[in-house]
């Protein structure tokens, strides 16, 4: 289960990341997240509860800090 909860906070981080180096020159985000297959309704719901108020405070933070870092 850790795993799985490792794995949704890299892809939730990896979009927010997506979302902030958007539209700018000088960042090119090397691995994006792409999401393509279709998952069943069980494991979208699975991911969805690992997507806490402490877990976004947490992605918040690193992505303030990669802001900080390309500004």
């Amino acid at each position: 289960m850790a795993i799985d909860r490792i794995n949704e906070m890299e892809r939730w981080l990896n979009q927010e990341i997506q979302t902030l180096v958007q539209g700018l020159r000088h960042c090119k985000l090397l691995n994006p997240y792409i999401g393509g297959s279709r998952l069943p309704q069980a494991v979208t719901e699975k991911r969805k509860k690992f997507r806490t108020r402490l877990a976004r405070n947490k992605i918040r933070g690193i992505v303030n800090a990669v802001r900080s870092e390309l500004s």
